[in-house]
Formats: C-alpha cells, structure tokens, sequence
C-alpha cells in the first residue's frame, strides 16, 4: 500500500516551552550519549523527569532510535508507553516489527 492510500490520523501537538540554556545543555548531553548508545534513558531518571513534556518527547524519540538502531529487539514497551500518542503512531507504522504486539 503507497503511502498516499494510508489513512491519515491527526494528532496534538505539544507547543515548544521557554527553554533555558541549562535544559538545552542537558538534551544535546542526552542526545550525545543515546545516538552513541553509551547509555539507555531510564524513565525514573531525574534529570529527564525534570524537563518539560516537549523535551521528554524528543528524548524519547532520541532512545527510540538508539533501540532501533542497536538492538535487535522490539522497543521497550515503557518507552512506546511513555510517548505520545502521535509519535507512537509514526513509530508503529514505519517500524511495525519493532513495536511489541499492543504497545502501539
């Protein structure tokens, strides 16, 4: 099925926050280490918990790829849960294999 026959679905979408310098500094950090897979996001990390949603999201993403990336296995079913449901959506329909079957 071409892309252009799929349904659409629509999602919200969380607005960009003020961001500090300090956030901003701890996110590039987050990337650094996730696309290098020199660590896995914990959702119970502090750090993480204490930025906005907006920033979550693309933290989370950032993890998303690092499991796509370099690991075998689906995405860990605490990640997929935790995103919202749009980026889960896109996750589910490029990368159908890598969701856990009722995680998306």
């Amino acid at each position: 099925m071409k892309a252009a026959d799929r349904p659409r679905a629509s999602f919200p979408v969380i607005a960009m926050p003020p961001t500090r310098w300090s956030d901003l500094d701890l996110i590039a950090r987050y990337e650094h280490t996730l696309r290098r897979d020199e660590q896995r996001l914990g959702l119970s990390d502090p750090a993480w918990r204490s930025l906005q949603p907006y920033w979550q999201q693309v933290i989370l993403l950032l993890e998303v790829y690092r499991q796509i990336r370099h690991a075998d296995h689906p995405i860990s079913t605490d990640v997929v849960d935790a995103l919202d449901a749009g980026h889960r959506w896109l996750i589910a329909n490029r990368w159908p294999s890598r969701i856990s079957q009722g995680a998306a």
